[in-house]
This record gives C-alpha cells, structure tokens and sequence, in this order.
C-alpha cells in the first residue's frame, strides 16, 4: 500500500508574537507525534483509512484557519488570531530541500482572515469579516521576497493589499468569509 501524505497545520491558543516566527507550541499546545508521514512527524492520534497518513508541518498559530497552495508550491495560510480585532495575520509556509517547512509572517494587524484561495491570476485572496482582498505574496519591493529557499528576516516587506469585494456584513455571530472561484468561468 502506498503511502499518500497529507499535512496538519495545527493551530494553538494564546496570544501572537510581535517577531516574524511563530513560537513552537508545547504541552496542552503540542501535538503527539511519532514516525514520519512523507519526512514530517507523524500524529500519532489521528485515525485515518490504511495508506493515509497525517504529517504535521507547523504549530504555534493562533487560529490557524484558512490555507491554499499558490502556484510556486508554497502555501499561503490565514491565522484569524483571536476574536479581537486586527491581530490576525497571513503566512507562507515553504517546504525546505531538507524536507521541513519554513514559516514566515508576511503581513500583520488583519482583522480576522479566514478563508484563502488563489484566484485564475494566481494571486492569494483572503477572506475578512468585511471583505476579501488580494495580494501578490511575491510582490517586488525594496527586498523581494526569494522564489526558493529559505526565507530571511530582511527579505520581507508586507505586500500590498488590493480590496476586490467590500460591504460584505461583518458582524454578528458569523463574520469569517469562505469563498471559492468557479473554474468553469475564466475571467
């Protein structure tokens, strides 16, 4: 049987750092682990069909929400951060020749990202309370940010955001956004 490797990337409570990585969740925070599942650790208490298995690729978030593979392979994933406003953040996660995932926090003080997709022009989209904006994690500033390899402190600047979609209601019971594109529809 083969092995398909999925990946967990495991939020944790407690209040987001002020400095680019994501502190490493430990006791009720940590996940039990043990093996591997495609070179990552293994959660041990996950029940999964014969052939499956589930890797952890990174804790420490503060509700950790939504995530979507951009073209380049990275992924880029929305940490709501609380319920209080503008603690949320957006990062890339980017797996290593090693195998391991780098985390970098390439934006900071959203309110409440949830959902993420890439749209048909291969931009990341989040989802806000109020609306969902677009960005290009890539986007050419004073220090690009690098295509491959591991990230530094000094390659990162916050992208622009664009808002596409705004007045959606953001308050109330419910205010994360999901959305998805149709596929079927190109631009």
């Amino acid at each position: 049987a083969s092995v398909v490797a999925l990946t967990a990337f495991a939020p944790a409570c407690g209040t987001p750092e002020d400095g680019d990585e994501a502190p490493e969740a430990t006791g009720e925070d940590a996940y039990t682990t043990s093996g591997t599942c495609d070179g990552l650790p293994r959660l041990k208490s996950l029940q999964t069909p014969p052939g499956v298995c589930v890797g952890l690729v990174a804790q420490g978030f503060t509700f950790a929400r939504g995530i979507a593979q951009l073209p380049s392979g990275d992924f880029v994933m929305a940490e709501m951060g609380g319920w209080a406003k503008d603690r949320g953040a957006v990062w890339i996660l980017r797996r290593l020749p090693n195998g391991q995932f780098s985390k970098t926090r390439i934006a900071k003080l959203i309110d409440k990202p949830s959902g993420v997709a890439v749209g048909p022009d291969g931009l990341a989209y989040i989802g806000a309370p109020d609306g969902i904006f677009r960005f290009d994690p890539y986007e050419q500033n004073a220090d690009p940010l690098p295509k491959t390899g591991a990230f530094r402190a000094q390659d990162y600047k916050q992208p622009k955001f664009q808002l596409v979609v705004k007045g959606l209601p953001g308050d109330g019971r419910h205010p994360l956004k999901k959305f998805a594109f149709d596929t079927k529809d190109p631009w």
